[in-house]
């Protein structure tokens, strides 16, 4: 039997992250060097989802055209 997925969220924080999985809460501190490395990791991390999305999408209207 399958187990369901997890329910995870993520609060930015001053202090660090609080990360609370299936309504357990943990907070994770950083210092401001961790906090801003985090956060161009997921910025990186977007602009290549939104790069792939968009392939996807140019690529499904070309062949729609041909």
């Amino acid at each position: 039997m399958e187990q369901p997925d997890k329910m995870i969220l993520l609060a930015a924080r001053d202090d660090g992250l609080l990360i609370t999985i299936d309504g357990v809460s943990h907070l994770k501190e950083m210092s401001v060097e961790r906090y801003f490395e985090l956060a161009r990791q997921c910025q990186e991390a977007g602009l290549l989802l939104m790069r792939r999305q968009n392939r996807g999408r140019s690529s499904k209207s070309d062949n729609a055209q041909s």
